[in-house]
């Protein structure tokens, strides 16, 4: 489950989105984007 879980933060980090300046991932944001049904991250997982 660890590597699944480190796979998916390598995969999101490519976004700036997801992370503050300081690098601690925005939750918030990641699930609005999830909502909307953003193609672009579900295509960079799928991908990889």
């Amino acid at each position: 489950m660890t590597q699944f879980y480190e796979r998916v933060l390598e995969v999101i980090r490519k976004d700036n989105r997801f992370f503050s300046q300081n690098g601690v991932l925005l939750k918030n944001a990641l699930y609005e984007v999830t909502m909307q049904m953003d193609p672009k991250p579900i295509k960079q997982l799928y991908s990889n």
